[in-house]
């Protein structure tokens, strides 16, 4: 079980390597007890291999809901009121590699408590790397979708679509299981064409 599934992790790494934006969704595992109490901090990750320039993203919560702080917004909150409020660190806000206080422009309409319907751009210069571009903070109930393109310079125009179909799950985000199965396929054959 762990082979196939170390197969299924390497073969949806391939099918984006080629990819001039790879993105990814991390849990972060905050310290117990500042995190409130019933959700899970999600990072949206873009590794670029140019300037990350914008990204979009539609995400639909069925049930729960996504964690928005009373002192918050849907940009990056300052750092320095972490300290003060230790839960705005925990909000779910759209960022720029830069991070505040890098400027981010916010375009569609924004976040609410059970979607997220935006567009963001950077206008700061970068480079290459991987950096957060969003946190997204959902309740241990939620379930939905999501979707989304991420852009950097050598994609305007068309942008990199969030890999494979993800959905939310009782506040976890994780691919769609039709696109799993297949993967899982893909590898077996591989498997056993190498084998012979």
């Amino acid at each position: 079980m762990k082979k196939s599934l170390a197969i299924v992790v390497v073969l949806a790494m391939a099918a984006t390597a080629n990819a001039a934006v790879n993105t990814t969704f991390e849990e972060v595992l905050p310290t117990p007890g500042t995190v409130p109490t019933g959700y899970r901090v999600w990072d949206m990750m873009a590794d670029v291999t140019t300037d990350w320039t914008n990204a979009r993203l539609d995400l639909l919560l069925t049930s729960g809901t996504l964690y928005q702080d009373d002192l918050g917004s849907d940009v990056h909150p300052n750092s320095g009121f972490y300290g003060m409020v230790p839960t705005l660190e925990w909000d779910t806000f759209a960022t720029v590699p830069g991070g505040y206080p890098a400027a981010v422009g916010v375009a569609d309409g924004g976040m609410t408590d059970t979607t997220i319907a935006m567009s963001w751009f950077d206008n700061i210069v970068g480079t290459a790397g991987i950096f957060q571009i969003a946190r997204i903070t959902l309740s241990t109930d939620a379930a939905g979708t999501i979707t989304g393109r991420v852009y950097d310079v050598d994609t305007q125009g068309v942008g990199v679509l969030l890999p494979p179909e993800l959905y939310i799950e009782d506040g976890a985000i994780v691919p769609e299981p039709a696109t799993l199965v297949l993967l899982a396929i893909g590898g077996i054959g591989a498997l056993l064409r190498k084998r012979r």
